[in-house]
Order: structure tokens, then sequence, then C-alpha cells
């Protein structure tokens, strides 16, 4: 039974009962991601023990046994970093200037490609 299959979730919980209820859809199916900051990274991760008892967010136990399932992690950090260098790229185009031209002046915007 694969009732979640296809089914794409951003995960932003946080400790305990969030991370557990997700498992939930992982185990149907579900792809999930776990979005969470490096500068404050989900408690679980700096938990012990630790595998080999070395020291990081990806080497703790109490992290793994939260999360068991299989998930795809991102920090937020490196999202909002993406998007700054996704907007620069766009920020000194024509058809961005008109955009917003258009929004102001309340009418419709003619895109060129520029």
């Amino acid at each position: 039974m694969r009732p979640f299959e296809g089914v794409k979730i951003l995960n932003f919980t946080w400790l305990g009962v969030g991370p557990l209820t997700v498992n939930y859809l992982n185990y149907y199916e579900a792809t999930t991601i776990k979005v969470e900051s490096a500068l404050r990274p989900d408690p679980f991760r700096i938990s012990t023990p630790y595998k080999e008892g070395k020291i990081g967010p990806e080497t703790s136990y109490g992290f793994h046994h939260a999360h068991p399932t299989k998930a795809m992690c991102v920090t937020l950090n490196r999202a909002l970093d993406y998007e700054a260098k996704c907007f620069a790229s766009v920020a000194n185009s024509e058809d961005l200037m008109e955009g917003m031209r258009a929004f102001a002046e309340k009418r419709k915007p003619v895109f060129k490609g520029r």
C-alpha cells in the first residue's frame, strides 16, 4: 500500500512529535525534505550518543532515531543563498524593470526577453 506515493512534503518540524509524525508519511512513500537552519539545527542533531564517539550533526544517534526513514535534508541558509543567486541573475534585466514599471502603472507588461 502506497497512498502517499508522489506526494512531496517540506518538513519544517523540530524535535520529537513533528519529525516522528512525518516519518509515517515516509513509510507510505511520501517524499519529504527536512528544512532547517545550519546556524540553529534540529537539537536532535547534537544529542548524544554519537557514532564512533565522533561529535557532529550527521553522527547523532538521537537524530537518526527520530528520523529513521529516508528523507532529504536541506539547510534554509543554502536555500536562501540559491534564491539570492537566482534573483541576482535577473535583477538587472530589462524585463524585470518593465514588470515593475507595469505593476506600478497598473498595466500589462510588455516583455522583450532581455
